[in-house]
C-alpha cells in the first residue's frame, strides 16, 4: 500500500500544480524591456517614448497605465487576458490596462483599484469613441497617444473633483451651521411676535358681523408637463482569475 502511495504522490503533486490556471511564468515570452508598453504584436515604433510618457502620467497620480499588444489571446477572452496580464505582472493595485489582440482584432480595457471609479463605464466608452477611427485604420501610434491623453485628462479631473467636492461640502456645512446660530440668536433678541391679524388691536365685542357670504369669482388651472429622465453612470465590475476586482470593457475594432 505504501509503495502505491509513493507511486501516485508525484502525480498528485503535478495535478495540484496544474490546478492554478495562471502564473507569472505564463508571461515570460513577452518583452518587458519597457514595462508600460508591451508591444508583442509589433504595432508601434516608439515603445520607449510611449512607455516613459505613461510612466510619467502614472507617477503623477500614483497609478499604473499599461498598453499591451499581442498576436493571440491564447484561448482566453480579451477581458480575461487583460485582467490576468495586469494581475500577474507586478503592477500597482491602482491602474488601467489597454489591450489589443490582432488575431480577431479585439480590444479590452481593464481597470483596478481607484481607476475603477475614475474610469467608469461612460468614460471608457468616450475613450474608445475617440480611439475608434485610428484603431480601424490600423494607426495604432495615434490611437495610443489618444489613450494616453484621455488617461491624463481623466485622472486630472478625478484629482480636482477629489479636492473640490470635500471643499464644497465643508462650505455648505459651515453655512448651515452659521444660519442655525443666527436664527437662534435672532429668536432670543425678538421681543415682539408677528401677528397674522389685527385682533390684538381691536376692542372685544366692539364689532359685530351680522352676515357673511363667500362669493366664488373665477378659477385658474395651470398644468406643467413632468419631464421624464434617466440617469446612468458608475462602473460595472467583475472578478478575475486571481480573485481581484476589476472594471473594464471590451469589443472589436
Amino acid at each position: 500500500m505504501k509503495k502505491i502511495a509513493r507511486l501516485f504522490l508525484p502525480v498528485l503533486l503535478c495535478l495540484f500544480c496544474f490546478a492554478f490556471p495562471v502564473s507569472a511564468d505564463e508571461y515570460d515570452q513577452y518583452d518587458f524591456t519597457y514595462p508600460y508598453v508591451v508591444d508583442d504584436a509589433g504595432l508601434i515604433d516608439n515603445d520607449e517614448q510611449l512607455s516613459d510618457r505613461l510612466n510619467d502620467i502614472g507617477s503623477k497620480y500614483d497609478v499604473d497605465i499599461v498598453i499591451v499588444t499581442v498576436d493571440s489571446l491564447g484561448g482566453k477572452t480579451a477581458t480575461e487576458f487583460a485582467d490576468d496580464f495586469y494581475d500577474y505582472n507586478g503592477y500597482y493595485d491602482d491602474g488601467i490596462l489597454f489591450l489589443i489582440s490582432m488575431e480577431d482584432r479585439d480590444w479590452a480595457i481593464s481597470t483596478k483599484g481607484s481607476c475603477i471609479a475614475d474610469f467608469d463605464d461612460v468614460t471608457q466608452s468616450e475613450i474608445i469613441s475617440e480611439m475608434r477611427s485610428s484603431l480601424s485604420a490600423d494607426d495604432f501610434e495615434t490611437a495610443f497617444d489618444i489613450f494616453a491623453d484621455c488617461c491624463e485628462d481623466t485622472l486630472h479631473s478625478a484629482k480636482v473633483m477629489g479636492i473640490v467636492i470635500p471643499l464644497v461640502i465643508a462650505v455648505v456645512v459651515g453655512l448651515i451651521a452659521a444660519l442655525i446660530v443666527t436664527m437662534v440668536l435672532k429668536h432670543q433678541l425678538t421681543s415682539v411676535n408677528f401677528q397674522k391679524n389685527a385682533n390684538s388691536y381691536v376692542e372685544r365685542n366692539s364689532v359685530r358681523i351680522t352676515q357673511n357670504q363667500n362669493i366664488f369669482l373665477y378659477k385658474t388651472l395651470s398644468k406643467t408637463k413632468k419631464e421624464s429622465s434617466s440617469s446612468g453612470g458608475g462602473s460595472s465590475t467583475h472578478t478575475s482569475s486571481s480573485g481581484s476586482t476589476h472594471g473594464g470593457s471590451s469589443g472589436k475594432f
